[in-house]
């Protein structure tokens, strides 16, 4: 990136839950740039398109992250010494258009505007701030030492390091993935001190590019290092030494990864004593647990707390295992007027399907924005949901979300509704499929089923010709249309996939049981059981790894085993030969070689 680089990036995660956001979800957005307010603190200026109070919270985070870069590099010179401007963007759209981003980020630090821009819708707020006082460091570092070019494992790895100095527990969700990313590398062979030393970062094609390790992987042991070299009491000392010469050298850019590994190993010794002591740091760090969900006092301001309340509440329940009360709770903010906090509950609830909370999912439903409506349906796929089924019936403004509403549910009441859909042209050929796949244990629908497997398009003949097959061989054991029955599917009636094994144990929780039903069931959309092992592997569920290495088998869609594939990897923490990028052949040579050893 040339002697020193201008733009200093850190890449989105699913753990963060990032999407490209063109656009509102549909809606006119309420708060456009152009109207940004800023808000100046001591050392800083914050202008944000967001709530007052979102920007409120990171101008108070930033002004206690201040003292800290000054206690660890030194004052800013007087000349540069006024206040730090940072850009808050609302939406990812405006982080774009507006603020110059790079496409697959969260926050980037431009040299040559001296500002900081960061996108905040699906940013952790409430939990810290890490991106911003990431790209915060950057922003001081520049400042103290503008000349100075820095070897990019100490420039990221200072900055993750930062990122939880105040308080370790609050970045909970970013300090996760560092250190998960760390032991990732250290358990596959790929924590390389010599490779993580010579490492460059660049931006290539308008996306940011590392050399030798994968993105996630670099900031994982970037920020490692830094951790081992500032906390262990036999470096401590020496890596303050290392910083000096450090910023007090004027190494050419050509030189400078070479140079920087010289003056470091001679402060910090060899480099096999070096990389064995700091891999034993990476195994000993603790895990970081979740921040606890909300208190029952807190969740009344799900109520009548401001949007920026209710969105920060919202975020520290997450999903996964909500209690009926609590669902019913989360679910009475979908009538709140502020998209952002709609968005957000219905995420939490698409996340831990059960039941509470069916009428107000339904009112949503009416009217909800396209990105709003498959959340909503997800947080209805669950047995006690049947109680819908005839209120969804009754919808015909949206008969098709309905109608997908009812295939997750699974109820036997809305067998008819399915033989009509597949009867009827107008509807979409998935929602044709999707109800050919419900219908595989009706004998009732074998006529439908016989018309749809003539009709015109592929998946609809193809889903139809299944469930025939399916009926011929329940007829000697028939089962009731139920998305999660007591005994397992008999899947090899499907020739598509192989059978996918028993059902989730009784001790997991009622919300992993769902998730791992989704992923196993034939009939759900695959968008829906990519996502379910997403979130599995979100979880780190260790219940679901049978399950996982199971769907990584070579007669699973590939879409699916390579999700799963990264839950196992993720869970698991073994690389198994995989890494991303990988052309298409090496990728199907590492399913077949997972489905071998997991057989």
């Amino acid at each position: 990136m040339g002697s020193r680089p201008l733009v200093c990036l850190i890449l989105s995660t699913a753990v963060l839950g990032f999407r490209d956001a063109r656009a509102s979800d549909g809606e006119i957005d309420r708060h456009p740039w152009a109207q940004a307010t800023p808000i100046k603190g001591r050392r800083y200026v914050v202008k944000t398109n967001t709530w007052p109070e979102v920007g409120r919270s990171l101008s108070s985070r930033l002004e206690r992250s201040f003292s800290l870069y000054e206690a660890r590099f030194g004052p800013l010179a007087r000349n540069r010494s006024g206040l730090m401007r940072v850009a808050l963007f609302r939406t990812g759209a405006d982080y774009y258009a507006q603020g110059g981003g790079v496409r697959g980020a969260l926050g980037h630090f431009d040299a040559a505007l001296d500002r900081c821009a960061l996108v905040w819708d699906g940013s952790p707020t409430g939990d810290g701030w890490p991106i911003a006082v990431h790209e915060a460091c950057h922003h001081y570092l520049w400042r103290r030492h503008p000349h100075v070019p820095l070897p990019a494992w100490y420039s990221e790895g200072i900055a993750c390091y930062f990122e939880g100095l105040l308080d370790e527990q609050a970045p909970a969700a970013l300090a996760r993935l560092r250190l998960r990313a760390a032991r990732a590398a250290l358990q596959s062979g790929e924590a390389q001190l010599e490779l993580l030393l010579r490492s460059r970062v660049s931006i290539e094609d308008g996306r940011l590019r590392v050399t030798n390790f994968a993105t996630t992987r670099f900031y994982g042991l970037s920020w490692s290092l830094v951790h081992f070299l500032a906390r262990d009491p036999a470096y401590r000392e020496r890596f303050r030494r290392f910083e000096a010469r450090l910023f007090a050298a004027r190494t050419p850019a050509s030189k400078l990864e070479l140079e920087m590994r010289r003056v470091l190993l001679e402060e910090c010794g060899t480099i096999a004593e070096l990389e064995r002591r700091w891999r034993k740091h990476i195994a000993a760090l603790p895990k970081l647990e979740p921040r606890p969900r909300g208190s029952i006092g807190s969740l009344l301001k799900l109520h009548s707390g401001t949007p920026y309340e209710c969105y920060t509440i919202l975020r520290r329940i997450g999903g996964g295992g909500l209690s009926p009360d609590l669902r019913a709770h989360v679910a009475a903010t979908l009538c709140r007027t502020d998209l952002v906090v709609r968005r957000e509950a219905a995420r939490v609830l698409a996340a831990s399907p059960g039941p509470g909370g069916e009428e107000e999912i339904l009112a949503a439903l009416d009217g909800c924005t396209p990105k709003l409506r498959p959340l909503l349906l997800r947080a209805l796929a669950h047995p006690g949901a049947g109680i819908a089924v005839e209120r969804l019936l009754a919808e015909q403004g949206h008969r098709e979300a309905a109608l997908r509403a009812l295939v997750a549910i699974g109820d036997a009441r809305a067998r008819e509704a399915f033989r009509a859909a597949l009867r009827d042209p107008e509807l979409s050929a998935l929602t044709r499929r999707l109800g050919a796949h419900a219908l595989r244990d009706d004998p009732g629908a074998r006529e439908a089923l016989t018309a749809a497997a003539r009709d015109s398009a592929d998946i609809v003949r193809t889903a139809a010709r299944t469930s025939l097959t399916a009926l011929d061989t329940l007829i000697e054991r028939p089962m009731a249309l139920d998305r999660y029955p007591a005994e397992p599917l008999i899947l090899r009636t499907l020739p598509q996939e192989e059978e996918i094994g028993p059902p989730p144990p009784e001790s997991a929780p009622a919300g992993v049981r769902a998730l791992m039903r989704s992923a196993s069931d034939l009939g759900a959309p695959p968008e829906e059981r990519v996502l379910a092992c997403r979130e599995l592997a979100e979880r780190e569920e260790r219940d679901a790894l049978p399950l996982l290495r199971r769907l990584c088998g070579p007669r699973v869609p590939e879409r699916l085993r390579l999700e799963a594939l990264r839950a196992l990897v993720r869970i698991t923490g073994e690389a198994r030969g995989f890494r991303a990028g990988q052309p298409a052949r090496e990728r199907e040579a590492v399913f077949r070689a997972w489905h071998r050893a997991f057989k």
